[in-house]
């Protein structure tokens, strides 16, 4: 059976609230699912429990991370951050390890320790708008918007694309990095660990044309593919043939 975990936001004119649904791939079922107070403004898988962000509507009320159960759905830990906003990011490689890159800080939990376990100061003046881990070493990439996407390793921070946008990620089989750069949605493909620029292409100048606006990217498989997904609707991928890149469209919405 393959399960995934998924939030959707309060809609006062269709009368659904704010949910945590646990869904079943395979047939479509809602298997599981939680009504909530708060809107989640961002949740990642961690082993056996969801690290879930949530941030109240009102300033009054102070923001959440809570571990959650992936089964019952219940809350098992409220977990200290300074932070008032970021993405919650699982580390699929280390299991019950997540990062909360953040307004204030870049925090590491492990576990269901309520506290982190370390902490980073943020490579920009800017929240985080994305981070992926690469591999199990504790390494890991951050992308602040329009600013840059940097590397965070043994403690030291390595900047490898200036003007970054929302694509990241990583392919463990290949040791792969892929990273946005805001200008024509060129990506950028570099090895790790010795981030060298191994290869790149621009989503705007392959044919057919897509929307500018990316708002998914991953890796489609070990050989080099890319799947992407944009604000108009089209889900496409990436792969190169020979020497260059195409695209092939795989949904499109209604016309």
């Amino acid at each position: 059976k393959t399960e995934a975990a998924a939030f959707s936001s309060k809609q006062s004119s269709l009368k659904m609230p704010n949910e945590i649904l646990k869904i079943d791939l395979d047939s479509g079922e809602i298997l599981t699912d939680k009504k909530t107070k708060d809107a989640v403004a961002s949740m990642a898988v961690s082993g056996e429990f969801l690290a879930v962000f949530f941030k109240p509507e009102t300033a009054d009320r102070h923001c959440e991370l809570l571990s959650i159960d992936t089964e019952s759905f219940d809350v098992k830990d409220k977990l200290t951050t300074e932070n008032t906003n970021g993405v919650v990011v699982g580390n699929p490689y280390s299991q019950g390890t997540f990062l909360f890159a953040g307004d204030k800080q870049i925090e590491i939990f492990d576990g269901s320790k309520p506290v982190p376990s370390a902490k980073f100061a943020n490579a920009e003046d800017a929240v985080p708008s994305n981070a992926i881990f690469l591999g199990d070493s504790g390494t890991f990439c951050v992308v602040y918007s329009v600013r840059g996407a940097y590397v965070f390793r043994d403690g030291k921070t390595r900047k490898i694309v200036e003007k970054a946008e929302f694509g990241l990620d990583y392919e463990r089989s290949s040791q792969k990095l892929m990273a946005g750069e805001f200008k024509d949605n060129r990506h950028v493909i570099f090895s790790v660990p010795s981030l060298e620029e191994s290869d790149a292409f621009s989503v705007n100048s392959i044919k057919p044309k897509t929307g500018n606006n990316l708002i998914f990217c991953a890796s489609a498989r070990s050989n080099g593919e890319y799947l992407f997904g944009d604000s108009f609707g089209n889900v496409f991928k990436c792969f190169k043939s020979g020497r260059k890149w195409k695209k092939q469209i795989i949904f499109e919405p209604m016309k």
